[in-house]
């Protein structure tokens, strides 16, 4: 996948490339915590590979978490 990005690269995909290369810095936690984020991984890596990559919105979505979060 990153060897793809790489030939792909350029002014207008570089934000498509870079929200690609951060989806793995967001699978944190153990069991089921990590079962979830894993989950929201699968799901932002899916949207990002089937949007075009010069799609300003396909760039954003990895910082737009609209998913409800439990206080500990």
């Amino acid at each position: 996948m990153v060897e793809d990005l790489t030939k792909q690269l350029s002014v207008e995909t570089l934000g498509h490339a870079v929200a690609l290369a951060r989806l793995p810095e967001e699978i944190k936690g153990f069991g089921p915590v990590k079962m979830a984020s894993i989950g929201r991984f699968e799901k932002k890596m899916a949207a990002l590979l089937a949007a075009p990559a010069n799609d300003e919105k396909r760039a954003a979505m990895p910082d737009q978490d609209t998913t409800k979060r439990k206080s500990i």
